[in-house]
């Protein structure tokens, strides 16, 4: 199960998990924000729960597919996945332009007053399978390792176990980011009120940019083969930041679940406190 978290949690900083990253803080930012600091902490934790069923939804079925398929399986979708990351790529680099000129997200996540509808949470949702397939066509031998532990595993409790902790492990950094972003999000609303339109054109500029590299990363892969990302000045540039931050948080993988679980649980404990539940900061 350990083995299965560090997985998941590296996941999120493998190269095209972490070319999502910016992709993600694009959307995020393009959602409805909140006044108070407090609801902007509760909704991130709330993005961050439907984001890992998304999660979840990806790596239970395609693990299962291969668990019970076998190597036919196996092959096919090591074949389909760089395809479906470039589609993903092509689509975000598609909002992303349509946000540059003056396409907003119609998500309403508000955490007080109105609900949410069922669209919010289907696109956030949708949003979080297209992360986790984005990452999973970079971290595919690595989750081959995590299914192969869930084959052995003696019970059906067992073996799903494996997916949920590398669930677990992608959501915990993810929730990390969000929480992050919700809380210098009421800064960057306030600039953005100042500055019209500048907040969604910033957000449409980190899609576009993302959705651009994982395009150009699998196009690589697929003209010229693996070696010529080493090659590409660009690439490699990415590939030794994510191995870097993956020798970091591979090497401490305890440590890093302490540390982000202290900061996780201080922000969750700030949101449900009575004493900050007018800050309108």
């Amino acid at each position: 199960m350990l083995a299965a978290f560090a997985a998941g949690l590296i996941a999120s900083v493998n190269p095209c998990g972490f070319a999502m990253l910016p992709a993600y803080a694009g959307f995020f930012l393009g959602i409805d924000a909140e006044t108070s600091r407090r609801r902007a902490i509760v909704r991130a934790f709330w993005v961050s729960g439907v984001m890992a069923i998304g999660f979840l939804s990806v790596f239970g079925v395609a693990g299962l597919a291969i668990a019970l398929g076998g190597l036919a399986v196996q092959a096919q979708l090591t074949n389909a996945i760089p395809w479906a990351a470039i589609a993903i790529g092509a689509g975000l680099v598609f909002l992303g332009i349509r946000m540059l000129f003056g396409y907003e997200l119609k998500i309403n996540l508000r955490t007080g007053g109105r609900g949410t509808s069922g669209g919010s949470v289907r696109n956030v949702y949708m949003f979080g399978a297209s992360y986790a397939l984005a990452s999973l066509s970079c971290a595919f031998p690595v989750f081959l390792i995590v299914v192969s532990q869930s084959v052995t595993a003696d019970t059906f409790v067992g073996a799903f176990g494996s997916f949920v902790a590398y669930t677990a492990g992608m959501s915990l950094s993810i929730t990390a980011v969000t929480v992050a972003l919700a809380l210098g999000q009421a800064s960057l609303v306030n600039w953005a009120r100042k500055a019209s339109r500048r907040a969604n054109t910033f957000a449409g500029v980190l899609m576009v940019v993302a959705g651009a590299f994982i395009v150009f990363y699998w196009t690589l892969v697929l003209r010229l083969g693996p070696e010529a990302l080493a090659a590409n000045p660009i690439t490699r540039w990415v590939e030794e930041v994510s191995a870097d931050l993956t020798g970091i948080i591979g090497d401490n993988p305890l440590v890093w679940l302490g540390v982000l679980g202290v900061l996780l649980g201080g922000a969750w404990l700030y949101a449900s406190s009575r004493k900050h539940s007018v800050d309108s900061r």
